[in-house]
């Protein structure tokens, strides 16, 4: 039997029971309009739900795999291992993608002109109070300014380490090599949705890659549309998820990597931060207006305090999960 040629990409899409998001990115991905060859991978991270069946007749060009172990840094290193491009892309679930987003994100790391490109994510609507709250704190990131940043970058970031103002890697195309490179690697497995740390390990990833003296390029041209979440209960939960993985983030840069941004950025920037985002909803109800809401601050706070317990469960969950033929980092 003859060998498949390798693709220039393999697309990543790591999935929990959004079997109709799934749909929609999948559809507006089968009419990507580039010259790039591709494969795409399927990652369910709850295989045990069966939420996908239908799909998997109805996609058959999709490769499905399976990742029981919970946790989206465990799906994505799952595509990662089987995936054979010459570049990784990510995309989430609940985004979708216009006709041209392939070849304006993943065409700078086939040609070997960047080490990661990351494109901006949009709101696809802003109906609902947990909508707008979500973009109120910025969302997921959505300059439309093409930028480029590296290791200069990185060390001019004196005091905290605003590795948000980059981008995610939720909408992102990764060359392989970076992956098998000893100073970046896999992702963290003890961070990231599912787990108890809850967050922030793409941008871990990032500060892995640009200590690495990597570059990595923001292009406007790669935008997507991104689902938020649509109740308070929702954002409330993935608000906490990102406040834990903000501390974990902080405390791993301080311990393993010996950078004092981590202390400066828990004890004085994220203060600094809750203080205007605080200073700023009580003028505006002085004002007879409102937007966010002081319960969920208060779940925040007990979130960022909850943080290194968190970390130290999570750690632990990941060295018990590893398995011995070398899976996870």
């Amino acid at each position: 039997m003859p060998e498949m040629p390798v693709p220039d990409v393999s697309i990543v899409i790591c999935t929990c029971d959004r079997a109709v998001q799934l749909e929609q990115l999948l559809h507006s991905i089968a009419v990507q309009e580039t010259l790039l060859t591709r494969e795409i991978l399927v990652v369910d991270n709850h295989p045990e739900a069966k939420a996908l069946g239908e799909l998997r007749e109805r996609f058959g060009e999709v490769r499905w795999l399976e990742e029981p172990r919970r946790g989206l840094s465990y799906a994505r290193n799952a595509g990662i291992r089987a995936a054979r491009g010459q570049a990784v892309v990510f995309v989430d679930d609940d985004m979708t993608v216009p006709p041209l987003w392939l070849e304006n994100l993943a065409g700078g790391v086939v040609g070997g002109d960047f080490g990661m490109m990351m494109g901006p994510v949009l709101p696809e609507k802003l109906d609902t109070r947990a909508e707008q709250i979500f973009e109120a704190y910025g969302g997921h990131g959505h300059s439309m300014e093409p930028g480029e940043y590296d290791l200069h970058w990185l060390r001019q970031q004196r005091f905290v380490l605003p590795l948000w103002s980059v981008g995610g890697v939720g909408n992102s195309a990764v060359s392989r090599r970076l992956f098998e490179d000893s100073r970046i690697g896999l992702f963290e497995e003890a961070l990231g949705v599912g787990t108890r740390a809850g967050s922030w390990e793409d941008l871990y990833f990032l500060y892995l890659l640009l200590r690495g003296r990597e570059t990595v390029r923001r292009e406007p041209r790669a935008a997507v549309s991104h689902a938020h979440r649509e109740t308070m209960t929702g954002l409330r939960e993935q608000l906490c998820g990102y406040r834990r993985g903000e501390v974990c983030f902080c405390l791993l840069v301080l311990f393993r990597h010996g950078d004092l941004r981590g202390l400066s950025h828990l004890f004085f920037w994220i203060p600094w931060w809750r203080f205007r985002l605080l200073a700023g909803e009580i003028n505006r109800r002085l004002q007879g207006d409102r937007l966010l809401s002081f319960s969920l601050m208060a779940r925040e706070t007990l979130a960022y305090l909850g943080g290194p317990w968190a970390l130290v469960a999570s750690l632990r969950r990941a060295a018990a999960l590893r398995v011995p033929d070398g899976r996870g980092k």
